[in-house]
This record gives C-alpha cells, sequence and structure tokens, in this order.
C-alpha cells in the first residue's frame, strides 16, 4: 500500500507503476456512487474522452478498472503534479517558461 501523491473532489490520485512506467491511478470515491448515480456517467464520460485523446501536451492515457467499488483512470505519472498546482507553488517562475506552458496548452 503507498500513500495518495493526491486528492481531489471525485477521488483520490495513487502512483503506481505498470509494465516498468510510472502511473498515475486515480481511484472514484466509491462513496460519491452511494449518493449520485450520475458520477458513474461523467466517470464513463472522462474515461471516453481520455481514451479519444492522442497528443504529447496531454496527459496519456493507460487504462481504466471497471471493477465496481474500485473504479479507476490510469494515466501517465506527472511528478510535479498539475500544471495548475505548479503555477501556484512557483511564484518566481520566469515569464518565457509560463509563455511556454500557455503556448502548450493552446496547442
Amino acid at each position: 500500500y503507498t500513500p495518495p501523491v493526491g486528492e481531489g473532489s471525485f477521488g483520490t490520485v495513487y502512483k503506481g507503476d505498470w509494465r516498468g512506467a510510472e502511473v498515475a491511478v486515480k481511484m472514484l470515491k466509491s462513496t460519491l456512487l452511494d449518493q449520485d448515480e450520475s458520477v458513474l456517467g461523467e466517470f464513463l464520460r472522462e474515461m471516453d474522452i481520455m481514451r479519444g485523446l492522442r497528443c504529447e501536451f496531454i496527459v496519456g492515457f493507460f487504462g481504466a478498472v471497471l471493477v465496481p467499488g474500485r473504479l479507476s483512470l490510469v494515466t501517465e505519472f506527472c511528478s510535479m503534479g498539475s500544471l495548475s498546482t505548479l503555477l501556484r507553488k512557483q511564484h518566481n517562475m520566469p515569464f518565457l517558461l509560463k509563455l511556454r506552458f500557455v503556448i502548450d496548452c493552446a496547442r
């Protein structure tokens, strides 16, 4: 068991290993499914969107776990966290690096 590397309102993110690649496993909080049936639909929509995206500027999608109680999305692991977290932490980030992030997001 490894401690989580992040947590949001919909799930908890763990660092894992899949065939030698570092991955992020975003596990949907099972209590959400009990409270709101639309959560499953949102999870499945996110899975379909991620499955259809292939772009060097978007986190890569490895797959999903569809076992009841363990619904998870598996993506490549970003060691520095999300872009929004990085931008909040790095107050003295050079302007040109911020500009690069904006251009990459637009692509």
